[in-house]
């Protein structure tokens, strides 16, 4: 799955993995669409998991000003994957999955 524009509407849209993509579906390639066709206006967030998929797509929207935010360890069932954005830089909020629940109510109250 990525993310594409068309003018100005942002949209879904599945695609074939790559023979380049370690996983499919690939969270990596969600958030890298994510950032190019949304930059600062996206939001990535990274829950419990196995592996590094969503480490570089985390990284990415980092660098185009989107706010990221992973699971923490205590409420993570697999902490590896928000583990691995973590640790590369790609996270600006690491919290519990109850916390995760309430930013997402303040944002969508901010942006309305």
């Amino acid at each position: 799955m990525r993310i594409v524009q068309t003018g100005s509407v942002l949209r879904c849209a599945l695609a074939e993995s790559g023979p380049a993509q370690k996983y499919a579906p690939s969270i990596d390639a969600l958030f890298e669409s994510a950032a190019a066709a949304a930059g600062a206006r996206a939001v990535g967030i990274l829950l419990t998991g196995m592996g590094s998929d969503g480490r570089d797509g985390m990284l990415r929207l980092r660098h185009a000003d989107a706010l990221t935010i992973a699971e923490s360890e205590e409420s993570a069932v697999i902490f590896g994957m928000p583990k691995e954005a973590i640790d590369a830089g790609g996270v600006a909020k690491v919290l519990s999955l109850e916390a995760i629940i309430g930013e997402l109510i303040r944002l969508g109250r901010a942006r309305s």
